[in-house]
This record gives structure tokens, sequence and C-alpha cells, in this order.
């Protein structure tokens, strides 16, 4: 006689083929024995994360179990849920998968014909011309300021000579688009920006020799100074490489000062790896060109995503951070560091008996914190998605910047638990991904509508530091500007088994008295978070008494798009200064001149502040000096 308790555990232990398959792939992938997973085993529990989820999509393809997305691994996230959705095989055959590749034609022939004019007279030969990914685009707009924003400056110490360490980067110059490539602006409304790719050119090299540490202080401060001083849409590279020789101390240093638009976490790791296999003399893996992931992302509908953001976002107050300082270098990125309490490899294991990823928990931990310090359990901040989980083979080896900053909406009971938090972001994420793509600037728009953002903070989850060959290099320091008023990026470091915390914050919006609390309240809450997952996560304990007054709650109202433009009649004529600005916005929004009156605002026609600078461009090309914030601010 069978008790009850025995027949469920043979239904867990009596795999179907299908199940047995996802089993091994799933033992391969997370180097869990077989005999530890359950039908019903999370995904989440075995240590499984969005990364991770690539290459066990790619093992379950191998198996014969179709290209499945990644969103769908962790929406379905046991074998015996993922087995359910999966689709028949007929006669046992695969169906057939192809990746979506298509040249990217996005740009008009007389646009095409300008820019290689322009490059032409200046002794250049264009390769090729894509249209920026929305985050270039927002990042090269930000330059349009009077401070510049999202570059990097890498300092390692260098264990070669000059000319090994100069010939290692123009091969990596040579192999990848994304090292010769520029920028320049458009006239198109969805593509802003494009990059230009040239055939070759000179690496943007210099090499110094100094005697004296304070020279070598100098050396890097003036060639940080010089490269945070150029435009990265002026038609150079916007990255450059400095070896400096030290005489005296017999030391050498290499400067990698580069403008985000170049690169992702993940692209530079790449990078920095095959730079050191070069001058080690190993084999280099094969590229996968940044074209490739250009040429998906313009097939992608963006349509398509609108219903999922509408719903997503609907009554939706944005979570900012007001100004409190109108100085300028207020704005420059400060740091704060601070640790976990705990090593790395037990938060994981806690994650593990959680059965969320760490990312869900620092997302619940940074939404707790916004929602106790705005009294207000609907907040928004900023995630960045790596993009590498898209459909196309090599994706992990590009170098370029795939990622893409995107909304998370928690939005929870006043009842709701810890493990509910958890959840939410988890659910979150999953959902997000087959839209990850999306620009944020047409979320804005459509959700907003009058030029305004839905968040000021971003929470950043590095997956690893750069591995560095210690007979190479030594990374030294690793610093920059990031754009936001507020950043949290969490930096898990293997080797040292530990998690590293480090808050970018600028002064025009929060002190460093203030960062320092931020710090240790995101500190505590998730240590509350992973020690007590059944607690309420409205208890403000944690915290202790002092929660400060840094963030506000926007009530927005959205207004009407271009859609819903009527013809105008005129109650005055138009001066000549409004018809040239008609004319320009007419030309970026592609809307008739009739449906547009001297009160229609730039966010009726469908442009936000990514156009406003193709706007100010234009009205400097006619004499009109205005900068892109000024059109912002004036709208009609």
């Amino acid at each position: 006689m069978f008790s009850p308790k025995s027949i469920s555990d043979e239904a867990e232990n009596s795999f179907t083929e299908l199940e047995q398959k996802i089993s091994v792939a799933l033992s391969a992938v997370t180097g869990t024995g077989q005999s530890s997973i359950r039908k019903h085993t999370s995904f989440y529990r075995l240590g499984l994360d969005s990364l991770s989820a690539v290459s066990f999509s790619r093992k379950l393809q191998e198996a014969g179990c179709g290209r499945l997305a990644v969103s769908t691994i962790l929406r379905h996230s046991s074998i015996a849920q993922l087995a359910a959705v999966i689709p028949p095989m007929i006669n046992g055959d695969q169906p057939e998968q192809v990746e979506v590749h298509q040249p990217t034609t996005v740009f008009d022939e007389t646009f095409i014909h300008q820019v290689e004019g322009e490059f032409s007279a200046a002794a250049a030969s264009v390769q090729k011309i894509y249209p920026c990914t929305p985050l270039q685009e927002a990042m090269l707009a930000a330059e349009s300021g009077d401070h510049s924003a999202y570059f990097n400056h890498l300092l390692l110490l260098v264990r070669t000579d000059a000319e090994a360490m100069r010939d290692a980067w123009a091969q990596m110059m040579q192999r990848h688009e994304i090292l010769r490539t520029c920028f320049t602006q458009t006239n198109d409304k969805r593509f802003a920006y494009a990059q230009v790719v040239l055939d070759s050119s000179a690496l943007p090299w210099s090499h110094i020799g100094t005697s004296t540490d304070n020279q070598l202080e100098n050396v890097i401060k003036t060639s940080k100074s010089k490269f945070e001083g150029l435009s990265p849409v002026n038609g150079q590279f916007p990255y450059s490489l400095t070896f400096v020789t030290d005489a005296g101390a017999q030391k050498t240093h290499l400067l990698l000062s580069i403008h985000h638009a170049l690169y992702d976490g993940e692209g530079i790791a790449q990078l920095l790896n095959e730079v050191q296999r070069s001058l080690s003399s190993q084999k280099l893996p094969d590229t996968t060109p940044f074209h490739r992931f250009i040429d998906y992302m313009t097939s992608v509908d963006y349509g398509s995503y609108d219903e999922y953001w509408d719903h997503y976002l609907s009554g939706v107050s944005p979570t900012l951070i007001p100004t409190h300082s109108t100085d300028m270098d207020a704005s420059a990125s400060q740091q704060f560091h601070t640790t976990l309490n705990g090593s790395f490899g037990f938060f994981k294991q806690q994650c593990k008996d959680l059965s969320v990823t760490p990312l869900n928990i620092f997302h619940a931990a940074w939404a707790r914190l916004l929602s106790l310090y705005t009294d207000s359990p609907d907040v928004t901040f900023g995630n960045v998605f790596s993009c590498r989980t898209v459909p196309i083979d090599g994706a992990d080896r590009i170098v370029g910047p795939c990622f893409n900053t995107l909304p998370i909406r928690i939005k929870s009971s006043s009842i709701a638990t810890n493990s509910d938090i958890m959840k939410l972001s988890q659910m979150s994420n999953s959902d997000i991904l087959p839209h990850q793509l999306s620009p944020l600037r047409r979320i804005q728009r459509r959700v907003l509508g009058d030029g305004s953002r839905l968040f000021d903070t971003l929470l950043i989850f590095q997956n690893g530091n750069v591995d560095l060959d210690p007979q190479v290099w030594e990374l030294l320091q690793d610093e920059g500007n990031m754009g936001f008023p507020l950043i949290c990026e969490i930096i898990p470091d293997e080797t040292e088994d530990k998690i590293q915390i480090c808050l970018h914050f600028q002064s025009s919006h929060i002190s460093q008295t203030i960062a320092e609390t931020i710090a240790a309240h995101f500190v505590a809450l998730v240590e509350h978070i992973t020690q007590y997952p059944s607690a309420q996560a409205s208890d403000k304990r944690p915290l202790g008494a002092d929660i400060p007054k840094v963030f506000e709650q926007k009530v927005s109202s959205r207004t009407n798009a271009v859609s819903f433009l009527t013809k105008v009649r005129q109650t005055r004529p138009w001066s000549t200064q409004e018809e040239a600005v008609r004319d320009i916005l007419c030309q970026i929004s592609d809307v008739d001149s009739d449906d547009v009156s001297q009160d229609t605002t730039i966010f009726q026609l469908g442009l936000d502040s990514i156009n406003a600078v193709q706007i100010s461009a234009k009205l400097r090309g006619l004499g009109y000096k205005i900068a892109s914030g000024e059109i912002l601010e004036v709208r009609t």
C-alpha cells in the first residue's frame, strides 16, 4: 500500500524524455547533480539567472528542444513548467531557427553621401553607417550640455613594453568595428544619431615619458581633462590610449579613456581579455560584429512593445530627486564605497534558499528604500539590461554597448512582505526581457508626454570583475561620470569573496552625508530582506529614526501627442523667427506645417529631449545660439 507521500515522490522523480533532456542541460549549466534536481525544483534555487539562462537555452537547443527565449525559461522556472510550454517536435525533427539578420538601411542616400563627403574631406573612408542604440543616443545627447557625462577612465599598471601594447590595441581596432566608430547627428526623428564605421584609421595613441611621480600624476590628470573636454560627436574616435613610461620608478601605465557610447561592462571585459590574449600570443576567439546587434535592433517593431509599457506604467508617479544646487561642478559624479556584511558565497546561498537571483534581492532593497523614503508603495527606478539574451549567436562576445536602461516599477500593497517584493522584482525582470530593446525616450514620451523623466536613480548589478592577467597588467583606477543623480552599483568580488557597493551621486542633488546614510540604509535593508523574508516590507525599523527627505514623487498629467493635433487657426501672423522654428520642427517631426500653431509644444509633435539637441543644432546653423535645455524649458 502506497502513502500519498510515496506517490508524490515517485511522480516527482519520474521524468518524461523531454523532462530528462531539460534535467541534463540544467545540470550541465548549474553544476548541480541530476539526483538533486526534481521536476518542480525552482531554477532560481539552483542559481540560474538571466545570463546563465543563455547557456541553458543553448544546451536545450543542442538537445533538440528548439530555441527558447530566456524570458520563457525564467517565467517557467522548473522542469515541469518548462516542459509544458516546449512545442512538441514533429517526427523528432528540430524546428528550423532563423536568426534575424538583415542589413541595416535606415538613412536615406542624401544623408549617407553627405556623411561620406565630410569624412572624405578629412581623408577618411567610410565603411558603414548604422543607427545608434536607444541608450547610445541618450548618452550622446547628454553631452550637449556644458558638462560632459558618460565617460570612463581605466588606469592600468602595465608589465609589457609600449610597442607590444600598441600592436595589440591596433589588432583590436581592426577586429572590432566599434573601435573604428565615430558619431554624427542626423535629421531623423527615430534615430537622432548615427555611428560611422571607418575602413581603417590611426589608433588614438600617445606615448609620454615622465621622470617623477608628480609628472606622472600631472600627465594622467591632463589626459583625463583633455578627453572630457572633447565632444563624442566631433568626427573623431571617442576614446584614447595614453601610454606613460616613468623612467624614475621604472614603471609603465596605460590610461584608457573611453565614452560609454562605445562599450558596456561585458564588452570592455571581452576587449581587455582579447588584448591580454594577444600579448600572450594566444588564439583569439571568433568575433561577433556589433552591427549584428544593430541589425537585430532595427528589425524590432517598437510599436509591438507599446501595449506592454502602457499597461505596466499606467498611472505611474515618477520617483525623482529635486536639484538643490545650480553649480555646474556639482553635477560631476562623486562616489561612496561600502561592502555588505558577510561573504559573497554565503549571500549566493541565501539567494538559492529564497529561490531568487541576487539582482532580485538588490531590486527589492532599493524599492523598499525608495518606498520608505517617499512613504509610497509605488516606486520606479532604472535597471540596466545587458540585452545579450537576444537571439544572436555569439552575443556574449560582442565588443560594443548592447545594454539598455529601462524602468522597474514596484507597486505593492500595504501588507506586502519582503518575499512579495522579491517576487515582484523577479516577475518584472522576466516580463520586461522580451521588451528589453525598447527606447526609454519612447516609453517616457508615451507615458508622461511632457518631456519629464520616470526616475532619477539607477541600480546596476555588475556580473563580475574584469579577469585581468597579473603577468600583463593590474587595474589601479576605474572612474567616470555616469550622468544620473544617484546610481547604486553592486560589484561582486569573487577573489575577495565579498560584495562591494558603490554609490555614484551628484552633489547638485545629494550631499556626501546623505549619500553615506543612503548606503547604510541600503545595506540594512538587504540584510533585513535576506534574514526575514516574511517580515513586513513597510517596516521602517531597519532604517532607524533618521530618514532624510531626498525624493519627490511627481504626479504627471499626460499630454496629447501628435495623433491628436488638429487644424489650427492663427490669431496673428508668423514672425520670421517663428517660421524658422516651425519649419525645423516640422522637418524633424514629419508633421505638416498647417497642423502647427505658435502654441504647439514640441512634445505634442512627438519630440523629446534628444530631438531638442537636433533642433538646437539646426538653429545654430541659422545663426541662433540656443541650448537644448532652453528648448525644453520654453517648449512652444
